[in-house]
C-alpha cells in the first residue's frame, strides 16, 4: 500500500488516454483500501466508506480511465483468494457475512460482508470483469448477484468471459505400450509400472496433500525390501512440489522445465495418464490445457476451469457446477458422480469418465480415495483413443523399457537450445501458477495469504 496515494493519483490523473488494470492484490497490508485506491487511479472517486479512507477524489483530471478487474483468482471475491480454506480444498463459495476474514493495519477485524462491499463496489463501476473460465464466472455472479448478466442487463456486457490461449506449442505424445519387461534390482524380471504423470508446480491448494497420499498408496509395502515388490503403478511429478509436503518412493518429482520439454519428457518417462491434482477451482489453468494438447488421458477433480477444459475437449455437455455448497463440490462422500454419462461411462466406484480420454472425479476422492483415483487413471488409459485431427506426428516411445534410472530427477539432458529456438522464456520454476497471479512466481516461501482470520 503506498504511504502517499494522492501524490499517484494526481499524477496519473494528467496522464491521457490512460487505463487502469487491476491483476492481483494478494499480499498487499491492506487489501481493503485498494479498491478506493484503483477507483481514484481511473478518476472515479473515493468512496464515503470506512474502506476507502486511504483514497481521495481526483481533481484536475483528464476525465475517467478506463478500468479493467482481471479475475485470476478469487480475491475480489473474499480474502481467501482460492477459495479453499485452511484444508486447501474448495467447500463452495462462503457466505457467511459476519465472519472475519482479514485484518487491517493496527488489527482492525474486516468481515467477510465489508469485504465484499468495497470489492463489489470496484467491479460494480469497473468497464470491464475478464474471467478466464465460466467456472470463474459462474462464482463472480454467485459473489455479487446484483452484477450478473440475469439482474442487470445493462451490465451484461461488463463481465467478459475471455479465455487464455497456450501461448506455445505442445507435441503430442503416443501412449505408451507395455513394453519389453527390465530386470529388476532383486533379480528376474519386473514389468513396467503404470505411470501417472503430474504437471506444473504443485502448491497446497493445487493439490500437494492429495500427491503425498497418493505416492504413500503406491508406495512398496514398508516390510519389503526397496526392489523386491513391483508397486502397483508409479508417480511422477513434471514440475515442483510444495516443501512442506514429500513425495514417497518410488515417485519422482523431476523439478523445473521448459515448455518444450513437456512431450519429451512424458515420453521419456513412460506417462500413461495425466493427473490434474488441484482442489481449488482453477480460473483457467495452463496445465490442464497442456496435458490435453499431449494426447494423453487426462484425469481431474470436477470443478473450477480444469473440469470444464475436460468437459469440453471431450465433446461432452455434461453440467456441473462449482459455485457454492460441499454437493457442487462433490463433497457428499464417495461414489458421487456427474448428472450424465459420457463415452466411457461410469466406473465401479461412480467416476464420470467424459470421454475415451478424460475424466472427472468427485472432489471427495481427494481426501481419503487414493486407491480409486488410481483405478480410474487405469480403466482411462485402457480406454480407446479418439481421433485428433491434429497432423503433427505423435512424439514416440521408445521400445525399451525406461528404468528409475534412466531420466535424472532434473534431467538436462534435452537440447535446451532447441527449447530456446521455440520458447524463449527461462525454465518454469513458477509458471504453473502464472494464470493466477505473479507474486507466486517467488517460490513456495511466500506467506500464505488465507485470509488473516482472527
Amino acid at each position: 500500500t503506498l504511504e502517499e496515494p494522492d501524490a499517484l493519483i494526481s499524477v496519473v490523473a494528467r496522464l491521457s488516454n490512460r487505463r487502469i488494470v487491476y491483476s492481483c492484490g494478494v499480499g498487499d497490508p491492506d487489501p481493503l483500501a485498494l479498491p478506493a485506491l484503483l477507483l481514484a487511479l481511473a478518476g472515479r472517486g473515493a468512496q464515503s466508506t470506512q474502506s476507502t479512507q486511504s483514497a481521495s477524489s481526483v481533481s484536475g483530471s483528464r476525465g475517467a480511465a478506463a478500468l479493467e478487474v482481471l479475475m485470476h483468482d478469487y480475491f475480489p471475491l473474499d480474502a481467501d483468494y482460492t477459495l479453499s480454506g485452511s484444508e486447501a480444498l474448495f467447500t463452495g463459495l462462503k457466505q457467511a457475512p459476519d465472519e472475519i476474514v482479514a485484518r487491517r493495519p493496527g488489527g482492525m477485524a474486516v468481515t467477510r460482508a465489508q469485504w465484499r462491499e468495497a470489492w463489489g463496489g470496484l467491479l460494480a463501476r469497473a468497464d470491464s470483469i475478464r474471467a478466464f473460465s465460466q467456472a470463474s464466472v459462474d462464482l463472480v455472479c454467485a459473489a455479487y448477484p446484483e452484477i450478473g448478466p440475469d439482474l442487470r442487463p445493462a451490465r451484461a456486457t461488463a463481465l467478459k468471459l475471455a479465455p487464455h490461449s497456450l501461448p506455445h506449442e505442445v507435441a503430442r505424445v503416443a501412449r505408451p505400450a507395455r513394453r519389453a519387461p527390465a530386470p529388476a534390482r532383486g533379480g528376474g524380471e519386473a514389468r513396467v509400472p503404470f505411470t501417472i504423470g503430474v504437471l506444473g508446480n504443485v502448491a497446497p491448494h493445487k493439490g500437494a496433500a492429495v500427491l503425498e497420499r497418493l505416492s504413500a498408496h503406491l508406495a512398496a509395502p514398508p516390510e519389503a525390501p526397496y526392489g523386491a515388490a513391483e508397486p502397483r503403478a508409479r508417480l511422477v511429478l513434471i514440475g515442483a512440489l510444495d516443501p512442506a509436503f514429500h513425495l514417497a518412493p518410488p515417485a519422482r518429482i523431476h523439478g523445473p522445465y521448459a515448455p518444450c520439454d513437456i512431450a519429451p519428457l512424458a515420453a521419456r518417462y513412460g506417462v500413461d495418464c495425466w493427473f490434474i491434482p488441484a482442489t481449488w477451482p482453477e480460473t483457467f489453468s495452463y496445465v490442464t490445457h497442456e496435458a490435453l494438447a499431449t494426447g494423453l488421458p487426462v484425469l481431474a477433480f470436477d470443478l473450477g476451469a480444469q473440469g470444464e477444459a475436460l468437459r469440453e475437449a471431450s465433446g461432452s455437455a455434461m453440467s456441473g457446477s462449482a459455485v457454492s455448497g460441499a454437493a457442487a463440490a462433490g463433497l457428499g462422500g464417495p461414489g458421487v458422480g456427474l448428472s450424465g454419462v459420457g463415452a466411457s461411462g461410469v466406473g465401479a466406484s461412480g467416476v464420470g469418465m467424459t470421454g475415451a480420454r478424460t475424466a472427472l472425479l468427485p472432489l471427495c476422492y481427494a481426501r481419503q480415495a487414493p486407491e480409486e483415483i488410481v483405478a480410474a487413471a487405469r480403466r482411462l488409459a485402457k480406454a480407446p483413443a479418439q481421433r485428433s485431427g491434429r497432423a503433427d506426428a505423435p512424439l514416440a516411445v521408445s521400445d525399451h523399457a525406461v528404468s528409475d534410472h534412466a531420466v535424472s530427477d532434473h534431467a538436462g539432458r534435452l537440447d535446451r537450445a532447441d527449447c530456446a529456438g521455440r520458447d524463449g522464456r527461462a525454465n518454469r520454476d513458477g509458471r504453473a501458477n502464472r494464470d493466477e497471479h505473479p507474486e507466486r512466481r517467488q517460490g513456495y516461501h511466500q506467506e500464505r495469504h488465507q485470509g488473516r482470520a482472527g
